[in-house]
């Protein structure tokens, strides 16, 4: 099936119309009545009937409506996904680490982290736990990395 020629069927459908379908679409009302002619010789159902100058959906062009909806929402979240992966990502990230973890751990993630996002700023601070904590839970920093047993920790 003619991915082109489900859109046409789908704006057809959505006006209820083939002139105002023909002209969202910029093709003449005779193309688009031989598209619609077309997909129903190719499914070998009816799928529209005519009400004057109004269109009806038949039960197979609503299931058809249907699927063809579904595939072109399918279509702008790949088309949203893939231009999102063509985006720079930007800003400010305020961390801060105790010393253990800011000196042995922090430094390969960091390196990795500034070569993936190179327009992000990346703020680190070294803190002791307790320091770490209140100023997380008070939204001075944005991550807080800290050693120790977590059950001496304060949680909000």
């Amino acid at each position: 099936m003619n991915l082109y020629h489900l859109r046409v069927f789908q704006t057809v459908a959505e006006h209820e119309h083939i002139t105002r379908a023909s002209e969202e679409l910029f093709l003449s009302q005779p193309a688009v009545t031989k598209i619609i002619q077309h997909l129903e010789q190719e499914t070998g159902l009816e799928l529209i009937e005519r009400h004057g100058r109004r269109i009806v959906l038949t039960h197979a062009g609503k299931v058809l409506h249907n699927y063809a909806r579904r595939l072109f929402a399918l279509e702008r979240e790949m088309e949203d996904a893939l231009a999102t992966l063509q985006e720079v990502e930007v800003g400010e990230i305020k961390l801060a680490a105790n010393t253990t973890t800011g000196v042995y751990f922090l430094p390969p993630i960091v390196a990795r982290f500034r070569a993936r996002y190179p327009q992000v700023v990346l703020s680190i601070t070294i803190l002791n736990s307790h320091e770490i904590i209140e100023q997380t839970l008070n939204w001075i920093l944005d991550f807080g990395l800290v050693e120790g047993d977590p059950s001496t920790f304060p949680t909000p």
